[in-house]
């Protein structure tokens, strides 16, 4: 039997120009980071996108968070990835955190 396994990866990022909760950021994708800046969160297009393939799956293996959810700037990917997997798994799909 052939298993089908699908790796997600964001298309777009939350940005900040230092590590810390009071960065600034901006949105841009994946493609167009500029120098001096990291990418902290999924950007709003990579969450929809993620959730919309987490809905069909029966199994799912989540290895972390999604960004540096410990400052609020960057907590939305992995807090909406996060009720998305809930919603999941009320539904029947095995969740693996």
């Amino acid at each position: 039997r052939k298993l089908v396994v699908k790796f997600i990866l964001p298309t777009d990022v939350i940005l900040a120009d230092k590590f810390a909760a009071d960065a600034n950021t901006k949105t841009t994708s994946v493609e167009e980071i500029p120098d001096g800046w990291m990418g902290l969160d999924n950007g709003p297009e990579s969450t929809k996108m993620i959730q919309k393939e987490l809905e069909e799956c029966k199994t799912i293996i989540w290895n972390g968070p999604m960004g540096v959810f410990e400052f609020e700037k960057f907590a939305a990917g992995t807090n909406d990835v996060a009720k998305t997997l809930a919603e999941c798994t009320g539904k029947g799909a095995i969740t693996i955190i």
